[in-house]
């Protein structure tokens, strides 16, 4: 039976609206066993994509205008991970402050604020560089619509979810979004 072939063949309903609403590559196509060339190409563009965006650096100034820095009053500070390698080496160093980042913390932020943003760099600064200028404004809104108090944003390199202990024991908010 000769097989069919995908690019032609008309998809039920449910597979297209699951194609839609995902970036995964569902039912990809193939010639054979292995992947049509397109669908190849696509893949590794998209493997090479990943790659950069964890080996990506967070610049501060880089990433967000010197208007979003401003007007948030952001600093720096990084985890006890000296590198990028180092911090996708050896994930317990990300989940701990340097000394010099307790001091600035300690110094710069309020304590027991209602909610604390911390902004990590994670795994993609690419992401975290397009969705913090949008997202930063609509969460501190929805914070004073609430009447909570804000505690002051910051920005962490290196940083890994388990720091947010850290950040509870540092500053004593009732809530920390990273």
């Amino acid at each position: 039976m000769p097989e069919r072939d995908l690019a032609t063949t008309a998809w039920p309903d449910l597979i297209e609206k699951i194609r839609a609403r995902t970036p995964a590559r569902v039912l990809a196509e193939r010639a054979g066993a292995s992947y049509r060339t397109a669908t190849q190409l696509e893949l590794r563009e998209a493997h090479a994509a990943a790659r950069d965006a964890v080996r990506t650096e967070l610049h501060l100034e880089k990433d967000f205008s010197a208007d979003f820095i401003a007007s948030w009053n952001l600093f720096a500070v990084a985890t006890q991970a000296r590198s990028k390698d180092e911090y996708l080496l050896r994930p317990d160093l990300g989940r701990s402050f340097s000394e010099d980042a307790v001091r600035t913390i300690q110094a710069r932020c309020p304590r027991q604020a209602d909610l604390q943003i911390v902004i990590g760099d994670g795994l993609s600064v690419t992401a975290v560089a397009a969705q913090v200028p949008g997202l930063l404004p609509l969460i501190a809104q929805g914070a004073k619509d609430r009447g909570w108090k804000l505690g002051q944003p910051f920005v962490v390199r290196y940083c890994r979810v388990g720091l947010m202990n850290q950040i509870g024991e540092l500053l004593h908010p009732e809530v920390v979004v990273h």
